[in-house]
């Protein structure tokens, strides 16, 4: 909030402006050393940075913020409010529907992944809808239940991904980390599901339009060589603004 004061300002028409090249990334507790990595680079490649969590509201501000031109290029790599979103259960469904739109609506520069993409959060366990306590479910800590998405769900919110990027206007891309989404979502880890991945990269190279940039990164998300792929892609975007 005091970056935002001290470099945002509004026009006339009460519309906030800002100063510089301002890069929004997303967050959450699985992905937190992606994305303090990304930060630090892209601080080092002269960006401001605001950090949002994924967590229904964050994302929400997030596009808030792009609608309203504080943010000049996104690093989603915890679009994880999607699949709450498309699944239609867990305690971080976005604020207001449409994630993974405002970006491309705007035309900015934006770089996707796919950060705890496959499971739903919950609160403690009593909170977990009846339907959805048969799935494999790990306890991020007492007070938050993480629940595996099917297979069946993986493939749609692919779909639905794909849908939205194939709609912006700016330069998009997807990275995909091969080797896991999440920590707990890491190979031999309680929500690593290789087959759902699969089912998930398969849908959406399937339906997204050859206009958003897909590559396939052999690390795990919170991996160096993974995030930085991700920033050089993102800083080759800026710079061709």
């Amino acid at each position: 909030m005091m970056g935002m004061v001290e470099h945002c300002r509004a026009d006339a028409r009460g519309q906030i402006e800002s100063h510089g090249r301002t890069i929004a990334v997303t967050a959450l507790g699985n992905t937190e050393p992606a994305v303090s990595l990304a930060v630090k680079r892209l601080h080092e490649s002269g960006f401001q940075v605001i950090p949002f969590h994924a967590s229904g509201a964050g994302g929400s501000a997030m596009e808030e913020l792009i609608e309203q031109g504080v943010i000049h290029g996104v690093l989603d790599l915890t679009p994880h409010e999607l699949t709450e979103e498309v699944v239609g259960a867990g305690a971080y469904i976005p604020v207001r529907p449409g994630r993974l739109r405002a970006a491309g609506v705007k035309g900015i520069p934006q770089v996707v992944s796919t950060g705890g993409m496959e499971y739903l959060c919950f609160g403690p366990k009593e909170s977990i809808p009846l339907r959805l306590r048969k799935r494999k479910i790990y306890m991020h800590n007492p007070l938050n239940a993480n629940v595996k998405v099917s297979r069946n769900e993986m493939a749609q919110v692919g779909r639905v991904m794909a849908e939205r990027l194939n709609e912006a206007k700016g330069m998009t891309a997807v990275l995909i980390p091969l080797r896991g989404w999440s920590i707990y979502g890491a190979k031999g880890g309680p929500l690593y599901d290789e087959a759902g991945n699969s089912i998930f990269l398969r849908t959406l190279r399937n339906h997204l339009s050859a206009r958003v940039s897909l590559e396939e990164v052999d690390a795990h998300i919170n991996d160096a060589l993974f995030v930085d792929q991700c920033v050089k892609q993102l800083v080759e975007f800026m710079n061709e603004l």
